[in-house]
């Protein structure tokens, strides 16, 4: 069975926060959503780095 969302806490919460984002095409979100997957897969967990990556993505750029 191939999984189709994050298993950690971390991973849940973060893949929730982009899917959740209004700023972001549902192709960006499932792209996202895979990269979280795969990086627990590889890491066993989100780091804080990754996670801030992928807050970056998902959040709107501040205007000067």
């Amino acid at each position: 069975m191939k999984a189709t969302w994050p298993v950690t806490f971390e991973g849940g919460q973060l893949a929730t926060e982009v899917r959740d984002s209004p700023m972001c095409t549902a192709e960006v979100k499932s792209r996202l959503i895979r990269e979280v997957m795969e990086h627990e897969a590889t890491h066993g967990s989100c780091t804080q780095t990754f996670i801030k990556k992928v807050r970056k993505q998902i959040r709107p750029r501040a205007t000067p």
